[in-house]
Order: structure tokens, then C-alpha cells, then sequence
């Protein structure tokens, strides 16, 4: 049954964002600086955190365990 509603969830998804909608994902808040043509946007994100690490090799899952820590 949760695959079944994971399915169902991402057909649901996909169908929104082949019209631009995005109801599931957080998105950083935004100020759009500058709208050109076909709908691109210029923006201009408030500051936020990223982190990353070094994966090369290992892929056992520990490289999520580091970032979490």
C-alpha cells in the first residue's frame, strides 16, 4: 500500500508541474528581480546553508550518516 501511495503521489506531481505548480517542495523565499522574455525570472534568494561532502567510493550510506551529524 505505500508504494501504491508513493506512486500515485509522483503521478500526482508530475501532472502539477507539467502546468509550473510545485505544492509539495519547499522552495527558498525569493524577490524577483527582473522578468525577461518566456517566462524567465532574474531573483534574488535570501541567504541559506548548504553543506556537502566527499562520496568518492563509498556508497553505503554513510556519506548521509556525515551530513546529518
Amino acid at each position: 500500500m505505500d508504494k501504491f501511495f508513493y506512486y500515485l503521489v509522483a503521478l500526482f506531481e508530475s501532472g502539477l508541474g507539467v502546468f509550473g505548480v510545485r505544492t509539495f517542495y519547499d522552495q527558498p523565499r525569493y524577490t524577483v528581480i527582473e522578468r525577461l522574455d518566456r517566462g524567465v525570472e532574474v531573483r534574488a534568494y535570501e541567504p541559506r546553508l548548504a553543506v556537502e561532502t566527499d562520496v568518492r567510493g563509498q556508497g553505503d550510506g554513510e556519506e548521509f550518516g556525515r551530513l546529518f551529524r
